[in-house]
C-alpha cells in the first residue's frame, strides 16, 4: 500500500476520533447544564404559639412565612415548580398525629398553610403545600415566600406547666422542587425527578404555671377563705 494512501488512512482515523471525542464531551457539558439548570435554598419560619391557658376552652393559632430563594445559572429563562413537604417533627409519633412535647407530655398541633386550608403534609399523611410557580429569568434569581400557620386546639385534659416544643428538619420539612413541564399537582411532582432542599422550622408554647384548675394563678384578698 503506498505510503501517502496509508498516511490519509491515519488521518482519518485520527480526525475520526477527534470528532467523537469532541461529540462526548459536549454531551457531557450539556448534561451537566441541565443538571443545574436550577438550584433551591429554603427556610421555614419560628412558629410561638405564646403563653396558653388550656382551660379557655378555645384554640390558639399562630402563623408566618417561610422563605426560598432560586438560583438559574443558564442564558435563558426556566420555569420551576415546588411543593412544601411537612413530616412528623421532633415532638410527634407520626405525620398524621403531631404534637408539642415537653418530656413525656403531649399538645396536639395541626399544621396547615392558613387560611380555610386543610393540613399541610408530605404527600402521604396530608397532601403537601403547592405547587408553587416560579419563573426565574436568564442567569437570575427568584425569592419568594410560602405561609406556614400552626393551630393548637383545646387540649382534652389539663397538661403540665412548661415549655412545649416540636422541631421540623431534615425529611420533616422539605422544601421540594423540579425544573420542566408544567406540574400541576404536589402529587405529580412527587412521583417524578426533583431535587430537594431543607425548610426547617420550629413550633413552640408555654403552659402556664396552674391553680384551682383555670391555668392562671388566683388572687385573692388577704383572710378570706377559698372554702
Amino acid at each position: 500500500m503506498p505510503n501517502n494512501l496509508r498516511r490519509s488512512k491515519r488521518v482519518v482515523r485520527r480526525c475520526a476520533f477527534y470528532v467523537v471525542a469532541v461529540i462526548v464531551v459536549a454531551v457531557a457539558l450539556m448534561t451537566s447544564h441541565a443538571a443545574v439548570a436550577q438550584s433551591c435554598t429554603a427556610a421555614g419560619p419560628a412558629l410561638t404559639l405564646g403563653t396558653v391557658n388550656p382551660y379557655a376552652g378555645t384554640s390558639t393559632t399562630t402563623s408566618g412565612n417561610g422563605s426560598y430563594n432560586c438560583v438559574n445559572p443558564t442564558a435563558a429563562a426556566v420555569t420551576g415548580y415546588a411543593c412544601v413537604s411537612v413530616g412528623t417533627g421532633s415532638g410527634g409519633t407520626s405525620a398524621t398525629n403531631r404534637t408539642l412535647a415537653s418530656g413525656t407530655s403531649k399538645l396536639p398541633i395541626s399544621i396547615t398553610a392558613g387560611g380555610a386550608s386543610g393540613q399541610v403534609g408530605n404527600g402521604t399523611s396530608y397532601p403537601m403545600q403547592g405547587p408553587i410557580v416560579i419563573t426565574i429569568a436568564a442567569n437570575g434569581s427568584k425569592a419568594g415566600t410560602f405561609p406556614l400557620a400552626v393551630t393548637l386546639p383545646p387540649p382534652a385534659s389539663g397538661p403540665p406547666p412548661g415549655s412545649y416544643t416540636s422541631s421540623f428538619a431534615t425529611t420533616d420539612a422539605q422544601f421540594i422542587y423540579y425544573t420542566g413541564s408544567a406540574t400541576t399537582t404536589c402529587a405529580t411532582l412527587n412521583a417524578g425527578t426533583y431535587l430537594t432542599t431543607q425548610a426547617n422550622f420550629s413550633v413552640s408554647a408555654t403552659i402556664a404555671v396552674n391553680q384551682l384548675g383555670n391555668g392562671t394563678r388566683v388572687q385573692r384578698p388577704i383572710g378570706t377563705r377559698l372554702c
